[in-house]
């Protein structure tokens, strides 16, 4: 293993447990990393960048981060990549998420807009801890609203549903954008091309060194990128098959610490090749 010189983490289902909290070992090991041994830690995730302030309060050292899964990328308070989607990309989505019952749901970089109060509204306060706006999707993606966005995600309980919607996206063939799960409830479309790769590729150009010596931590299909792209990708306990596939290593879950016990084992432990 080549010598790690960035950590890269999602964060739903990786980096927090199901409260949303960063365990105090995970934030140790990961404080221990880039303050003591100067190895940079960056937050991959597809939130937006204003549902991440709940979790970079939870570490006392600075984070790069990358959201809507490397769409936008900052790093020292820099922006290294900012790729806003057009509307009428997004807007093209929109009928056929209806169509299935889902409910759509937009991003832009620091707010977001759902069209009703309901259920799903309620459940995006408690994960980012603030309200977002309601607006028709046709209006928000119409030249007449200012604000400007990154991705749009289809919500429903019934896992069943999106997987149908996304077989018909994939029948209609839309050449613009790619849709992938971010966790059973929740299918996302994003310009195509665009994954958790692009991060690894991204910070490791800004930082001068090779994807080889980047680590990488997830748990969903939509980090595979991400962890293929990294020297050395770790997925979590509670990670889907597929995820830990394509992983060199297999840790414990997000509710039992998998990130600080990879470190240890992989990056601190004095006979590593990795330290």
């Amino acid at each position: 293993m080549e010598k790690i010189k960035l950590i890269c983490s999602d964060v739903d289902g990786t980096l927090i447990d199901s409260n949303g909290r960063i365990s105090e070992a995970d934030r140790a090991a990961l404080h221990h990393a880039a303050v003591d041994l100067n190895i940079p830690f960056a937050i991959v995730s597809g939130r937006f960048r204003g549902g991440l302030d709940c979790i970079l309060k939870q570490l006392d050292f600075d984070a790069a981060i990358s959201c809507f899964n490397g769409l936008y990328v900052e790093m020292g308070g820099k922006v290294v990549r900012d790729a806003i989607t057009d509307k009428a990309i997004l807007g093209d989505v929109v009928p056929l998420i209806r169509e299935y019952g889902c409910t759509p749901l937009l991003f832009s970089l620091d707010d977001w807009v759902m069209e009703d109060k309901n259920c799903w509204f309620d459940n995006q306060v408690k994960v980012c801890g603030f309200e977002g706006k309601t607006m028709r999707m046709e209006k928000a993606l119409s030249s007449e609203c200012d604000m400007n966005f990154y991705k749009i995600l289809a919500k429903n309980t019934d896992h069943e549903k999106l997987e149908q919607l996304k077989r018909r996206f994939l029948e209609i063939g839309f050449s613009k954008l790619h849709a992938v799960f971010s966790s059973p409830n929740i299918l996302e479309f994003l310009p195509m091309g665009t994954t958790k790769a692009d991060t690894v590729d991204i910070l490791a150009k800004y930082l001068g060194i090779s994807t080889e010596n980047v680590m990488a931590f997830g748990d969903y299909d939509n980090d595979i990128g991400m962890l293929q792209r990294a020297g050395f990708g770790v997925c979590m306990a509670n990670g889907t098959d597929s995820a830990k596939a394509v992983s060199d290593y297999v840790t414990a879950s997000n509710e039992d610490f998998g990130i600080s016990k990879a470190l240890e084992k992989l990056v601190f432990s004095t006979d590593s090749r990795c330290s």
